[in-house]
């Protein structure tokens, strides 16, 4: 979900919540709020993150604190890529370069990029969890996807694999990040299920 600032309408906030594991054993609920800028490609400016252990035997919850960092886009080529925040609970004023953007503000950038047969765009990507900067990442337009019901599929390559696709609506509906892991757009009321 994203919605505008009204103080500021050049952010833009990002909540996504991600829960990994199993219906039977233990999982760990991700909460992300992403404020970043409305330029394109959505630059963090802030980040926030909350974890929840759900443990299935025996049964206990534990919410961690809050995680919270914060972002400054400079010119520099310095920046490395890498965990940008290592060992550190909060940070601020972390470096990253331009045209930065994250991993889970992807799923919505895919959705503003064109079906046009050569379009190609190049972005540094941050893994949001891990605050891994991996640089040069490119996204490929691939055309319809015969194997994915003639979905529209975006190519990610560079340090970062990925897939992405979507309807003619530009709706995503499907994504392939690695060999791992694996989203399907779903209805609130579905993913509200699995978590019970």
């Amino acid at each position: 979900m994203s919605h505008s600032d009204r103080l500021n309408p050049r952010v833009i906030q990002f909540n996504h919540e991600l829960l990994v594991g199993e219906l039977d054993s233990d999982r760990r609920l991700f909460r992300i709020n992403t404020r970043c800028r409305d330029d394109g490609i959505f630059t963090p400016e802030w980040i926030t993150i909350q974890i929840t252990d759900y443990y299935f035997s025996p049964e206990k919850t534990i919410t961690h604190p809050e995680r919270e960092i914060g972002f400054r886009t400079v010119e520099r080529t310095d920046v490395t890529e890498g965990i940008l925040a290592k060992g550190k609970h909060d940070a601020y004023d972390i470096s990253i370069p331009p045209e930065t953007t994250t991993d889970f503000g992807l799923f919505t950038l895919a959705e503003t990029l064109p079906y046009e047969k050569d379009f190609s765009l190049r972005i540094n990507l941050m893994e949001t969890l891990e605050l891994h900067l991996k640089k040069d990442v490119e996204i490929r337009y691939k055309g319809k996807d015969p194997g994915k019901r003639n979905l529209h599929m975006f190519s990610q390559t560079g340090r970062a694999a990925a897939a992405y696709w979507l309807n003619d609506r530009h709706e995503l509906i499907e994504v392939q990040w690695d060999n791992d892991k694996r989203f399907v757009r779903t209805t609130e009321g579905e993913a509200t299920t699995v978590l019970q």
